[in-house]
């Protein structure tokens, strides 16, 4: 309740308004008004390469740079907390095959599958865009990869053996425990811990600069504690905050 009331008097503070002359994120982030101005900040804010990604320690940030360079190629385990930014970085590294596979997902996004939905015949949808991708080494995501039945994880080993240094999965789990002791061991394991407010500071700032919203990094810090390191959670929060902060600077307007 504390933390509830907290957020609505950061809300309400009228000297976190400003109007930026300049923004020197813009090249990076969509600005406010721009064509995806109107989406969700998970969506508008997603990170699209390496650069972008936010990370808790340098070893993990270095794992994950070897894959999402080309440097190292293989099936990949992501594993950690909700909102460590698991997803964030299957994307970012399989984006790399994107391109040639569009379209062949029908109502997926690309490469992209969730483990609660996958099933024998998604094996077959994957292995199609891998043989059309045109890549050297493609890879599809599968989400919540502990959610898939053990019987589709079994089927899953022998897909992964089969194309073993031609393309990979990348796998997704809050539950490493529930994984197949033989997925793992044919995956790098990447542990994804969780995102304290320091690693999480300089992003919501960039974000806030983007929507010409001003708050010092104390504040920003408290916001992301009240969290507990969730980025989904904290990207609402943000995105609750714009809002509120464009209400109140169209009132004065008004």
């Amino acid at each position: 309740m504390a933390k509830q009331i907290w957020l609505l008097q950061l809300m309400q503070r009228k000297s976190s308004l400003r109007n930026p002359q300049s923004n020197r994120w813009a090249g990076i982030f969509p600005a406010r008004n721009s064509t995806k101005g109107n989406q969700m900040f998970a969506m508008k804010y997603a990170p699209k390469v390496f650069a972008e990604l936010v990370f808790e320690n340098d070893m993990t940030r270095k794992k994950v740079e070897q894959f999402a360079l080309g440097q190292r190629t293989n099936n990949i385990l992501l594993y950690g907390p909700y909102g460590s930014g698991k997803s964030a970085v299957a994307q970012v590294i399989a984006s790399q095959s994107r391109d040639e596979t569009a379209g062949w997902f029908e109502n997926l996004p690309h490469d992209t599958f969730n483990g609660a939905e996958f099933e024998a015949a998604s094996l077959a949808r994957v292995e199609n865009g891998w043989n059309l991708s045109g890549q050297p080494f493609a890879y599809a995501v599968i989400d919540e990869f502990d959610l898939v039945h053990w019987t589709v994880q079994a089927r899953t080993r022998a897909v992964m053996d089969k194309y073993l240094g031609r393309h990979g999965l990348i796998l997704t789990t809050n539950f490493l425990h529930h994984v197949d002791a033989a997925i793992q061991s044919r995956c790098d394991l990447i542990e994804m811990p969780a995102l304290s407010a320091a690693s999480l500071v300089p992003m919501c700032q960039r974000i806030l600069q983007c929507e010409e919203v001003a708050l010092n990094d104390a504040d920003v810090e408290q916001l992301i504690t009240s969290r507990n390191g969730d980025l989904r959670g904290v990207l609402r929060y943000l995105e609750r905050l714009v809002e509120r902060v464009n209400g109140e600077q169209q009132t004065q307007a008004a």
